[in-house]
């Protein structure tokens, strides 16, 4: 995940947590230096930016050795537990704003013909957020549509207002 930092970081860092129980090991890449200018609001900083890959594991004496040993290995199994936990959330999180709008699809659904084929683009566009070359890391987000609803149809209004809108047909 890229993050911003004062200070360059090493490629490594291996730390001992949770009373000597588990190792917290952090992947650094990609660091490099950046400035940005002041502004109006914001003084001027500078730092580094770097990808930033966490872990944590059950602590040994050997895993530190085996983490060093093994770094490119190790590294590439981080980036893809965490391309996997990212991956989750962004479809969870997907599959959320498509259950707020199933309904919408719904041939008797009470939204306008516009309204149906808009929101059936959005869906389109939800679902096609995996297929991104930045998923997982960089998620768009389409923008959702207003639903107007479709005017009613007067001949259904006049009788549910006879039989006290108890629609028997």
């Amino acid at each position: 995940m890229k993050v911003k930092g004062s200070y360059a970081p090493p490629n490594l860092e291996f730390e001992v947590i949770d009373d000597g129980r588990t190792a917290l090991i952090r992947f650094y890449e990609n660091v490099e230096p950046y400035e940005e200018p002041e502004t109006e609001t914001t003084p001027a900083t500078s730092g580094y930016t770097f990808d930033r890959y966490t872990i944590t594991r059950p602590y040994s004496d050997e895993l530190r050795a085996d983490i060093e040993t093994n770094a490119a290995l190790w590294l590439d199994f981080v980036k893809q537990q965490e391309h996997e936990r990212l991956a989750a959330e962004v479809r969870a999180y997907r599959n959320a704003l498509l259950e707020e709008i199933d309904w919408t699809q719904a041939l008797d659904a009470p939204v306008s013909a516009a309204s149906r084929e808009a929101l059936r683009l959005y869906r389109q566009e939800l679902r096609d957020i995996t297929e991104r070359p930045d998923f997982p890391y960089i998620t768009t987000w389409p923008e959702r549509p207003v639903i107007t609803k479709d005017a009613p149809d007067p001949v259904d209004e006049a009788f549910d207002v006879l039989t006290g809108g108890e629609n028997n047909a």
